[in-house]
This record gives C-alpha cells, structure tokens and sequence, in this order.
C-alpha cells in the first residue's frame, strides 16, 4: 500500500481559552487544550472515567477564528493530524511534545451566558484554508521557530 495517513478527530471540552501567539514570520498560533474522557467499567467493578488531556494548535485564519470563538467549557469537534515535536525544557533536557495541529474545529454547542460576546454570531464550523506551506529546507516551515516558544 503506498501513502500514508495521519488524521485525528476528537470530540471533547476545552480545557482554557486559546493563548494567542506570532511567529517570527508573522503567522497567527493558537493554542488550547481538549479534554477527552473515556468511561469503562472494569469486570465487577463501578463506571470508572479516565481522561486525556491534548493540546490542539491552530495556525493562520484558524487560529484567529478560533481566538474569536472557542472559549473554555465548550464542546468541540476537532479534526487534524497529530505532530510531534522535540524541545529542550528550562532546566536543558530534551524531550518530545504531541500536539494536535487542527484543520477544522466543530462547535457540538451553543456559546454559554458568560462566554465571550463579540457581538457576532459563533459560527458552528471553523475550517483552515489553504495548509501548510512547504517551502525548500524548511523556509516557509510554520514550525520552524517554535523552539523558542517555551511550552
């Protein structure tokens, strides 16, 4: 079989309002976090939850939309790819980050009393346009300059 695939959908709540950042080639980043619970009831046992906590980024218009619109509490539909990333930590050691790079956010819900108002409607679907861009060694690598991103 030739190709490969690489796709992610989670169905989730958000953790914390997106933390909004530039990166050194002017493209827009946003970052979120998405809690995913799986319940399982072990053999004689009582319903037991476990959840996962995941990282979403979104890059360019994505993310602005989504420093519009998503806003912690809410539940979400999210589609991407997942990505790792190695980093050196404060203290010089490395290690490996897994991240969501999102292309397409759903809202499963209506905005709560107490959300953001922007005074526009939240749209019920955010979708990236364009991609990535692959420049020659990396040039136009959105990625490039996260090792000076401390996350």
């Amino acid at each position: 079989m030739a190709g490969s695939v690489n796709k992610v959908m989670l169905i989730g709540n958000v953790g914390r309002d997106p933390e909004i950042k530039v990166s050194k080639n002017g493209d827009s980043l946003a970052t979120f976090s998405l809690a995913t619970t799986y319940s399982y009831r072990p053999q004689g046992g009582e319903r037991q939850d476990s959840t996962e906590w995941h990282r979403v980024v979104a890059w360019r218009n994505l993310a602005e939309q989504a420093q519009k619109y998503v806003t912690k509490g809410r539940k979400v539909f999210v589609e991407g790819r997942i990505q790792s990333r190695p980093y050196t930590d404060k203290n010089g050691l490395e290690k490996v980050a897994f991240e969501i790079v999102a292309t397409q956010i759903e809202f499963l819900d209506s905005p709560q009393s107490g959300q953001r108002d922007n005074g526009e409607e939240s749209p019920r679907t955010l979708v990236a346009s364009g991609g990535l861009r692959g420049g020659k060694n990396g040039a136009d690598d959105p990625f490039a300059d996260l090792d000076d991103m401390p996350f």
